[in-house]
C-alpha cells in the first residue's frame, strides 16, 4: 500500500508488483491524500505511463492537465502540453487538442512553436494512417480533413487530398468525391 513516507524508489517497487488497473486505482486514491509535490509529480507521470500503455489516451491527457498545474518550468510544461495534444489526437478529441494547442501557443517560446507544430502535424498524419490501417475510414477522413486546416505546404496538401479522394470513393461519398476531384482538376 502506498504511503506518504515512501521514497520514489519504494513507490516504484510497490507499483511494479501491481497490475495496471490496480496501479491506476492505488495511484488515484493516494493522490487524493495530497502527498508532497515531488511525489505527486512522480505518481502522475507513472499514471500517464500506465494510461498510455493501456491506450487510455483521454485519461492520459486529463492526467497531463493535472501535471501541468504542478510544473513551473516552461520547457517541461511545453513537453507535457505536446504530449497532452498527442493523447487527445490519438483519442480522436480534436477540439480538445485544439484547445491545448491554443494554450501552448500562449505559453511557449516562438522559436519552439514551429518545431512543435511539425510534431503536432505528424501526430495527426500518424493517427490518420492508423485509422486507415484499422479500416476506420470515416475517422481517417475526419483526421485528414483536420490536417487540411493546419498550416501545410502544397505537396502535403496534394498528398492529403489524394488520400481523401480514395477514401471518399471507397466509402461512397459521391458528393465529396466529385467536389474534391473537380477542385483538383482546377474546375472550381
Amino acid at each position: 500500500m502506498l504511503n506518504k513516507e515512501m521514497t520514489k524508489l519504494e513507490l516504484e517497487k510497490e507499483l511494479s508488483r501491481e497490475g495496471d488497473y490496480v496501479k491506476i486505482d492505488n495511484i488515484t486514491r493516494f493522490l487524493k491524500e495530497n502527498p508532497p509535490l515531488d511525489i505527486k509529480k512522480f505518481l502522475l507521470t507513472k499514471l500517464i505511463e500506465v494510461y498510455q500503455g493501456r491506450k487510455m489516451f483521454c485519461d492520459a491527457a486529463d492526467s497531463c492537465s493535472r501535471l501541468i498545474e504542478l510544473t513551473n518550468d516552461n520547457k517541461e510544461k511545453a513537453n507535457i502540453l505536446v504530449k497532452q495534444t498527442e493523447f487527445y489526437i490519438k483519442s480522436g478529441f480534436f477540439d480538445k487538442a485544439d484547445g491545448v494547442l491554443k494554450k501552448m501557443i500562449e505559453e511557449i517560446d516562438p522559436k519552439e512553436r514551429s518545431k512543435i507544430m511539425l510534431n503536432i502535424k505528424q501526430f495527426y498524419k500518424e493517427q490518420a494512417l492508423i485509422y486507415e490501417n484499422q479500416k476506420r475510414k470515416s475517422k481517417a477522413i475526419e483526421t485528414y480533413e483536420k490536417i487540411l486546416t493546419l498550416n501545410i505546404n502544397e505537396q502535403e496538401k496534394k498528398e492529403i487530398e489524394n488520400r481523401l479522394l480514395f477514401l471518399y470513393k471507397d466509402l461512397g461519398k459521391v458528393g465529396e468525391f466529385m467536389r474534391l476531384q473537380k477542385r483538383l482538376e482546377g474546375k472550381i
